[in-house]
């Protein structure tokens, strides 16, 4: 006979995905160093957003850049 006061187990529904990406994150998708992915910034190899003091990337272009 079940417990009536049981509840059943509750499934946890996946995060959504960021619209961006830290530095550190895209290094990590990249396999590259912070470093690495700050000098292809000031090449132009990347268009970061900046908000305040802080970085990021668009997860489009990121995306774009691993499709392509």
């Amino acid at each position: 006979m079940s417990d009536p006061f049981e509840t059943p187990a509750l499934e946890p529904e996946p995060a959504p995905e960021k619209p961006v990406l830290s530095t550190a994150e895209v290094a990590c998708l990249f396999g590259r160093t912070d470093r690495c992915i700050r000098n292809w910034v000031t090449a132009g190899h990347l268009h970061p957003l900046r908000i305040g003091w802080s970085v990021f990337f668009r997860r489009a272009d990121i995306e774009a850049l691993l499709g392509s």
